[in-house]
């Protein structure tokens, strides 16, 4: 794989599915050179390192605060803040949209996304109110293409709710009853936006369509099962 004259780093990004599916392993040599031992770092080397780590903290921290943080903070509640956008920071082909969502104990938000027939990948996950992960191991705030289960129609519908609602696509909400949400789709045609319901819990079968997928509670604990599992191997290997 030829590099771009100029390059000083090399991302691989590998998208994954099933859960059972396993990292690919890689490797850089330099080659002709490989059995040269490295040199110690000069003193103004380690010094042009250091401000430059120190440049990077401040300007992560400023991004996370200034145009996350109240950026979020602005949007509509239950609702998709942006069209889908083809940004080029993962795979290539992968399009973007955000929004926000907010409930209580009554109340639950149902996402209705259609992925097009194209595309390789989505994924559909939920952060908390400063656009941080969730504890993605333990609890399912993420569902992608592998994992959810579509409707008869085609249309894959999401559940976020704080409480087991019963449906397989539940995203638990992990007691943060008000937090943002990421769809990512990996493909060539641009997506449409999901749509945003915030329904009563006690509507929620009066609104998706009959033959909805359920969860027995023997169903959640293999999902939850899975997720452990596997992203115990993942990290761990």
């Amino acid at each position: 794989m030829p590099l771009i004259e100029g390059a000083t780093v090399v991302t691989i990004y590998q998208t994954f599915g099933a859960w059972e599916e396993t990292k690919g392993s890689f490797t850089i040599e330099a080659v002709g050179a490989e059995d040269a031992l490295p040199t110690h770092p000069s003193t103004e080397h380690v010094i042009a390192s250091l401000d430059e780590a120190a440049a990077d903290v401040a300007d992560v921290i400023g991004y996370w605060l200034e145009t996350r943080g109240k950026r979020e903070a602005d949007l509509q509640a239950n609702s998709m803040a942006t069209e889908p956008q083809h940004i080029q920071v993962a795979a290539l082909d992968t399009f973007f949209s955000h929004g926000r969502y907010e409930i209580d104990d009554d109340h639950v938000v149902v996402i209705d996304l259609v992925a097009p027939e194209d595309a390789r990948y989505f994924g559909f996950t939920l952060y908390n109110a400063w656009a941080q992960a969730m504890d993605f191991m333990h609890r399912q705030i993420s569902l992608n293409d592998a994992e959810a289960v579509p409707d008869t129609d085609g249309h894959h519908r999401l559940v976020i709710a704080t409480r087991d609602p019963g449906v397989v696509n539940w995203l638990d909400a992990s007691g943060h009853p008000n937090g943002t949400f990421n769809w990512r789709v990996t493909g060539p045609t641009a997506p449409a936006a999901p749509t945003v319901r915030l329904v009563p819990l006690a509507e929620l079968d009066d609104v998706l369509p009959q033959g909805h997928p359920r969860a027995t509670p023997a169903r959640r604990a293999e999902q939850l099962r899975a997720r452990r599992v596997n992203m115990a191997q993942r990290f761990s290997s």
